[in-house]
Formats: structure tokens, sequence, C-alpha cells
């Protein structure tokens, strides 16, 4: 067992299945969001996780915007991907998934991908956003 031209005796393999098992469980484990509140009016109210602030040119981070009623298209909530330009103020929504139930759960209704940067209006959900990731008011 493992002896190689030379006479020495390699090692022994590491138990691959004790090392592998528990960091695949790790990676199959849901993910938990520590959502904080950042703004909220009337019944909407945007979450965000912290933990995935990325800094940066274009600073993102994960949201949850809780819309508190129906949209039009019958959702409830939303997760998205938020990124700002902090150069020019500017924010888009990078991913966006839309849920039938308050706080991202629920059946997944549909997803987007980028839309284009915007200057947020003053007092809305994105203009909150921009200030968390950025710190100016557009």
């Amino acid at each position: 067992m493992g002896y190689t031209r030379c006479g020495y005796r390699s090692p022994s393999p590491l138990p691959v299945k004790k090392i592998l098992f528990p960091l695949l469980l790790l990676c199959v484990l849901p993910a938990r969001a520590e959502w904080n509140l950042l703004h909220q009016k009337n019944e909407s109210s945007l979450y965000v996780d912290p933990l995935t602030v990325v800094r940066g040119t274009r600073p993102r981070v994960w949201g949850l915007h809780d819309y508190g009623k129906p949209d039009e298209y019958q959702d409830l909530s939303a997760r998205l991907l938020l990124e700002s330009n902090c150069y020019d103020g500017t924010l888009r929504k990078r991913s966006a998934v839309y849920y039938k139930e308050p706080m991202a759960r629920g059946e997944t209704t549909s997803e987007y991908q980028p839309t284009p940067w915007e200057i947020p209006a003053a007092d809305t959900i994105e203009a909150a956003a921009l200030y968390f990731l950025c710190g100016k008011k557009p």
C-alpha cells in the first residue's frame, strides 16, 4: 500500500467522505437572510440583508420588498438585487424574483433581469436603497 520506487511509503489518503460530506451539507442547507428594515411607507416595506452588501464602484445589496397588499400581478413581495452607481446617483434592479406571499415566501411568479439605470424619486424604496449604498440622497 503506497510504496514508491525509492521505498518511501506515501501517507494514506484523507478520509474524503468524512470531510466532503459536512461541506456539501453546508451548501444545501437553506440560506437564511438577516433582513433589516430599511424603509417603510404606508404598507410597503424594504428590508436589506447587510451581510450581502458588496462595496466598490457599483455597490449592491440583496433586498426584500414587501408590498403590504397585492400588486397588479397579485404578487405580495419581491427579492431584489439592488445595484447603485454612486457617481451619478442612479440605481437599478440587477435581479428580481416575485412571490405570491409576503416576505419572499410561497410560489415564485416571475424573474427579471436588470432594469435600466434610473435616478430614484425622493421618498421611495429605491431612494432609501441608494442612500444606504452610497450615502447620498437623490
